[in-house]
């Protein structure tokens, strides 16, 4: 099957070639997309038509980006040295491009917008030193920032009446909050978006209460008082009594929206009535129930806007917030950029000119920002304001798209088939398309071929899908059976959990075939020629499209003694381990939450029975373990033992951190020893510390309270919440691999088994919120169930169209999980007969071509599993004196320091102690509002103020000081604080740094590589000059006299020295002086340093004379 040459040669030749064109490639799945993209960028820095550091190279992931990175610097030493292919101009050229490849901007979107503003803070509109969150610190400080939002809606008089209304009618705030969540993560759509909020209307029930009437008034033809719906319309009339006499608007929304049965079916017997029919009552009786439904539902639609209108003013305001404070998130750094490229034409010529090229890699998974950024830097410069981007002309070969529509995933980060189309037909005449697929062996591209040519048509009839495009195999077949498709299953009569529970049995038995019988999988030998070998458990990789059917399967090939990990976070997060440890730490957070204290007691955490519980009961126990135990029972009783150490970790969470409680949670229920009772102990042990490391990087990200850290982590198991999810695999361990289709698209398996494919194509939204946007910008909501929700007037038509987008997305996801594989593939089709699922559909096109797939062969039984052999080892004492040795050796060298603050310097070579150099505490040591501050506790308020206030003005002083000494504990010193400060301010120096036009930098974070140590530490105040940086730093807590002053001066010029040695090395830029601000009232005493370069080399001979204690281990 190996042809010299690629089918679609000629289009990989005009990627090479023909590179003053605006190129639009179409790569279907393994066609070697990466391998052109390197490839176009080698042509067109070896040609001499630009440097690799004018060219911008944007990917999708950050992993992505640094995998091209690799490539590109493989591929241009390889030109560098290829003598036959390359002049030596062109291979001198690449050997340059080699030097430039570390600075180039070969990277995400976001982390290109980030360079942008980062060259151009203050034309965007943002302080110097820009903070960029990640998505635990963004997820906190939103939740924060809602948490003050809400006392603010509450107390908004303007507000009161909707909001009344609303929960009258059966809002949920949490809802509104997940609109605004919503909301602020599509921010910018915001901007141009009109809420209109009329008035709310009266509440008029009249023509329910008149048909109501009506109804009632029809009991005079009954002949029998028992009848029951005779009876049925005596509830009614009291319905309709209270109705009638509700005497505010508020009242009749109350009892409109009572959940009381109008309707009640198949009552009233025909005998009963004379003149009206029982069936004409019950008619009537629908017809009040549907007015009542549509009163409700227009009312919930008519206090939706007003309060839509209140979250978008505080997501727009939040956002400005964090543009001033230059705190910006992910989706930010895009915004920012696109309007600073829109708005100024300087800083938008600036950057073309810096850039000549942008090659854009995945482009079906961008969004609207990411083209109108692209295209402000291609297009043609114009007069005035830059047109849409779809009306903009743009200078040929600028532009270069890498993409495959029929991989587009991301529809719920904004990615958009429409937006794709429109672009490639915008910017390039018809698509260079690559189809010769290097990945998949034959068989596997003939069941893709006819598959999904079915499901997604092959001549672009179904609007929003992406047109098939039919992939050409390269790969030859090893000896042996040609089909390498096998299917798994197909419909049954029998609800989804059985058939859930029947789908994990077989895929175990197939995994196990598939290692005993060594299907044989492709590698390249120590020659670099393809060869085959028998499929190992670490070639299996099981994909499944959501996390619902991982506990039968886990539960499946634990029973069978298959080794397995699981490596997406949204499905560590549902493990049975997982799941468990959260329940506990809800559980011990909020002692009132009974069903997180019956899961936790019933988990192995604290094994306790459902006979321990009934007994526990019948003794009269309280399920609040804040109580005292029943007398009658033992204080060893399994639920009196839990209760008591849930109680002990209750009232320890106030005092330690969330990860000490989570760590102290896992280590005193002993669940890592728990773990060996699990086969594969070490997947467990993975699991744990994974949940462990997230809370830390919880607390770090400025976590206060295990309850945020709870929720926080039981939102990051809902699929969509994040794009790249893959935790970090273990190469080592030859373990099947288990991973949502998200998590595996860009990488490959020598075997896929789909797995989950029973789940209903329609999607099944849960309570909560949706936000849709509209074509004319506007965002259309509905919060609560669609039954029974707030819902604005155009949601129901946008809901329609979404259904059928996603309906497209999850086909095209299918397409991404089946050309994972390389050599084998594996599709169960295991699904309830009559249900439209994925299963079902691929099993009615797979029918069409019977010869294309074949049924597993699977054996009618697992083997038995074979019991590990017992460990042995030599425990004697010759092996534990050495282990002993190598420990303490060890042990040596980590107690090694790596790291050294300047005023630790300066403390070695000093003879006495100075609470003036207990400043540069290691960061990970210090609370974040006490790092970088002086010793004692005025010395610490005098600090916090001066990194806080207007530096020129002073203005706030008094108000600074009176907070901070009250947060030292030193309320009655708050007036020595303000004549402290004022002092300083007053200094010369300080008033220099003011007048230095903005170019000055407090409280400011320094750490540089020195002589094998880092030395690190906090700047109070920094400057530029003319003659370079000048370094200040306060002395506040024991100011010495005139005396004193040449010996204090000696103590700190090496800490002096020290902060100007580090910004040399980390800036390269000369610091001109040293200046130590003694502050004291009335006024403040300067000394600077003297022959500063002489006191830099003291500070690295100091290094190196402590170097025993200090240097890292060589």
């Amino acid at each position: 099957m190996t042809a010299s040459l690629p089918a679609d040669q000629g289009a990989r030749n005009r990627i090479h070639q023909d590179l003053d064109a605006t190129i639009f490639v179409e790569a279907g799945a393994g066609t070697g997309k990466t391998r052109e993209l390197i490839e176009r960028i080698l042509r067109l820095v070896a040609g001499g038509r630009t440097e690799l550091r004018r060219i911008a190279a944007i990917t999708f992931t950050e992993a992505a980006a640094a995998e091209l990175r690799d490539r590109v610097r493989l591929r241009l030493e390889e030109a560098a040295q290829d003598e036959a292919g390359l002049s030596s101009e062109e291979r001198e050229r690449c050997r340059a491009a080699l030097a430039e490849v570390d600075a180039a901007a070969i990277e995400t979107l976001h982390a290109f917008a980030q360079r942008i503003l980062a060259e151009h803070p203050l034309e965007a509109g943002l302080p110097p030193m820009v903070e960029v969150q990640d998505e635990i610190r963004a997820s906190i400080a939103f939740e924060e920032r809602w948490a003050a939002f809400v006392d603010e809606l509450l107390s908004d008089a303007s507000l009161e009446e909707a909001l009344l209304r609303a929960f009258t009618l059966g809002l949920d705030p949490e809802d509104l909050r997940e609109v605004a969540w919503q909301f602020h993560q599509h921010w910018d759509r915001l901007e141009a978006a009109t809420i209109e909020a009329p008035p709310l209307l009266a509440a008029d029930v009249s023509p329910l209460t008149e048909l109501l009437s009506e109804v009632i008034d029809l009991r005079s033809h009954c002949g029998d008082a028992g009848d029951l719906l005779c009876r049925h319309l005596e509830t009614v009339e009291t319905y309709y009594r209270r109705l009638v006499a509700a005497e505010s608007d508020l009242d009749r929304l109350r009892i409109v929206a009572e959940n009381v049965s109008l309707v009640r079916r198949n009552i009233g017997r025909r005998e009963n009535w004379r003149g009206v029919s029982p069936d004409q009552v019950r008619e009537r009786l629908s017809q009040a129930h549907e007015l009542r439904q549509s009163l409700v539902q227009g009312h919930r639609a008519g206090v939706l806007p007003p309060l839509l209108a209140a979250l978008q003013r505080f997501v727009l305001r939040y956002a400005e917030e964090r543009r001033r404070q230059g705190r910006l998130e992910f989706h930010d750094l895009l915004v920012q950029a696109r309007d600073l490229l829109r708005r100024d034409a300087s800083v938008r010529q600036h950057v073309r000119q810096q850039f000549s090229h942008l090659l854009i890699d995945e482009f079906q998974d961008t969004d609207p920002l990411q083209i109108e950024i692209a295209v402000l830097l291609a297009g043609e410069e114009t007069d005035g304001a830059p047109p849409p981007w779809h009306e903009a002309a743009v200078e040929e070969g600028r532009l270069f798209f890498v993409g495959d529509p029929k991989q587009s995933i991301y529809r719920f980060r904004r990615a958009d088939i429409d937006l794709y189309r429109r672009a490639q037909g915008r910017f390039s005449e018809g698509a260079v398309r690559l189809t010769q697929n290097f990945r998949s062996l034959p068989p596997v591209i003939d069941w893709v071929n006819h598959c999904f040519a079915g499901l997604m048509s092959e001549d672009g009839a179904h609007e929003g899908q992406a047109t098939y495009v039919t992939l050409e195999p390269s790969r030859e077949l090893p000896e042996g059976p040609a089909v390498t498709v096998r299917t798994l299953g197909g419909p049954v009569q029998d609800n989804i959990g059985p058939i859930r529970q029947r789908e994990a049995q077989e895929i175990a038995r197939l995994i196990q075939t598939a290692k005993a019988e060594g299907w044989p999988v492709g590698e390249t030998d120590d020659d670099g020629q393809p060869a085959f070998r028998p499929a190992r458990y670490q070639d299996i990789a099981l994909l499944m499209p959501t996390r619902t059917t991982l506990p039968p399967i886990e539960e499946a090939l634990e029973e069978a003694g298959i080794p397995y990990r699981v490596e997406s976070r949204s499905l560590v997060y549902d493990t049975q381990e997982v799941r468990d440890l959260l329940a506990i730490l809800r559980a011990l957070d909020d002692p009132t939450d009974q069903v997180a204290l019956i899961a936790a007691l019933r988990s192995p955490a604290f094994a306790c029975g459902d006979d321990d519980l009934l007994r526990f009961a019948q003794a009269n126990g309280s399920w609040d373990y804040r109580r005292d135990p029943p007398a009658s029972l033992p204080a060893d009783d399994p639920v009196v033992a839990a209760m008591a150490a849930l109680h002990d970790l209750h009232r320890r969470r106030w005092w330690e951190t969330i990860s000490g409680i989570v760590e102290a949670a896992i280590r005193e229920r002993r669940l890592f020893e728990l773990a060996f009772a699990h086969r594969r102990p070490r997947e467990r042990w993975q699991r744990l510390r994974f949940v462990l490391d997230q809370a830390r990087a919880f607390v770090e990200a400025g976590g206060h309270t295990l309850r945020q850290f709870i929720d926080w982590a039981e939102r990051q198991a809902d699929e969509g919440t994040r794009v790249v999810e893959t935790v970090v695999p273990e190469p080592d361990d030859d373990a099947v691999r288990i991973m949502t289709i998200h998590a595996a698209k860009g990488l490959e398996f020598p075997i896929v088994v789909l797995a989950g494919l029973n789940i209903e194509s329609r999607s099944q939204r849960r309570h909560g919120a949706s936000v849709l946007w509209g074509p004319d910008g506007r965002p259309e909501a509905q919060l609560g169930s669609s039954s029974a929700g707030f819902k604005t007037p155009g949601h129901e038509a946008l809901a329609a169209h979404e259904e059928l987008m996603n309906r497209y997305e999850k086909v095209r996801l299918l397409y991404v999980a089946a050309t994972r594989a390389r050599d084998h593939l594996v599709v169960s089709l295991h699904h309830k007969a009559g249900q439209d699922s994925h299963a079902a559909r691929l099993y009615e096109v797979s029918a069409e071509a019977p010869y294309l797939s074949r049924a597993a062969a699977l054996p009618d039984a697992l083997p038995p599993v074979e019991e590990p052999a017992p460990l042995t080892f030599d425990d004697g004492p010759e092996r534990r004196q050495r282990w002993l040795e190598a420990r303490q050796q060890r042990l040596a060298t980590l107690s090694r320091v790596r790291t050294v603050a300047a005023t630790e310097i300066a403390r070695l070579a000093a003879a006495e102690d100075d609470p003036n150099l207990r400043k540069d505490a290691p960061v990970e040591e210090a609370p974040p509002w006490r790092r970088g501050r002086a010793g004692t506790a005025l010395g610490r308020a005098v600090h916090a103020v001066l990194q806080s206030i207007d530096l020129a003005t002073g203005a706030g002083v008094e108000s600074a000081a009176r907070a901070q000494a009250a947060a030292e504990g030193i309320p009655g010193r708050q007036e020595e604080v303000a004549r402290l400060v004022a002092a300083a301010l007053a200094a010369p120096s300080v008033q220099e740094a003011v007048a230095s036009g903005g170019r000055y930098w407090r409280e400011l974070y320094v750490s540089a590589p020195v002589e094998g140590v880092t030395v690190e530490g906090f700047i109070d105040l920094l400057y530029e000059t003319p003659d370079g940086l000048v370094v200040i730093d306060y002395k506040t807590d024991r100011v010495p006299d005139e005396a004193e002053l040449e010996a204090a001066m000696a103590r700190y010029r090496l800490q002096g020295a020290a902060y100007a040695l580090a910004l040399e090395e980390a800036l390269g830029r000369p610091v001109a002086r040293c200046v130590f601000v003694f502050v004291r009232a009335p006024q403040a005493r300067e000394e600077a340093v003297e022959d500063l370069p002489a006191a830099i080399a003291d500070v690295r001979r100091e290094i190196r004379r402590h170097a025993p204690s200090t240097a890292p281990a060589s």
